[in-house]
């Protein structure tokens, strides 16, 4: 996977945040680290609707390492955020409280389906 590919499905995955649960504004900046496909993008709520852009962002409120594939499961609710930091899978510097105002936008986490014998 190219770094645009990894990039659009990451910003399809942020166009699908809850809308108006972030009222102020947010910038987040991220750094991907997949083999393939490496590079910064950023996160960003205006008027409480996310997008994403494939810039990096000098005036952020946080900067997220993590590659593709965990943050989309992050933003789609498939892994846990908390879990993701816990377990160092996702890393963050910078303003915790304002990172906190993302999960109001994050989907509760999908618990697994178990299966009927």
């Amino acid at each position: 996977m190219s770094y645009l590919e990894a990039f659009e499905a990451v910003r399809k995955a942020v166009g699908k945040l809850k809308k108006g649960k972030v009222t102020e504004h947010l910038a987040i900046q991220v750094n991907l680290t997949d083999e393939d496909a490496s590079g910064i993008c950023y996160m960003e709520a205006t008027d409480g609707v996310f997008h994403a852009e494939p810039y990096d962002y000098r005036d952020r409120d946080a900067l997220f390492t993590v590659n593709s594939a965990d943050l989309i499961a992050i933003l789609s609710g498939k892994l846990d955020f908390d879990k993701a930091i816990a377990d160092g899978i996702l890393a963050i510097e910078g303003d915790a409280t304002r990172v906190a105002a993302l999960k109001l936008a994050l989907p509760a986490p999908r618990k697994p389906r178990v299966k009927k014998g």
